[in-house]
């Protein structure tokens, strides 16, 4: 993977919100999304937000019902700070979740 410079970082968070999104289409939530920042309401469920921290070069979210989480990128992917899993797993885990509500 190419040095992590603010280019790169913004490619990456682009990348992120994008998985983010086409992962949760199907629940046809209110998207919203501006600078780096997605929110995701649900109904029934609650708001989802992702956003991403220049200042540490990580992608932080928020779950209705998981609370909040941070991602590091290592090497080429978001990896959840305490769980030590890769964003789409941790995606999955959350729709699992809302899928058996």
């Amino acid at each position: 993977m190419p040095p992590l410079t603010k280019p790169n970082f913004s490619r990456m968070i682009e990348k992120a919100i994008s998985l983010i999104s086409d992962k949760f289409d199907p629940f046809h939530g209110d998207f919203s999304e501006d600078s780096g920042t997605l929110s995701i309401n649900l109904k029934g469920i609650g708001e989802y937000l992702f956003n991403k921290q220049p200042s540490t070069h990580q992608l932080w979210g928020s779950s209705p019902l998981t609370g909040p989480c941070r991602f590091d990128l290592v090497e080429d992917k978001w990896i959840h700070s305490r769980k030590k899993i890769d964003l789409e797993k941790y995606i999955n885990e959350e729709i699992n979740k809302i899928n058996s509500i």
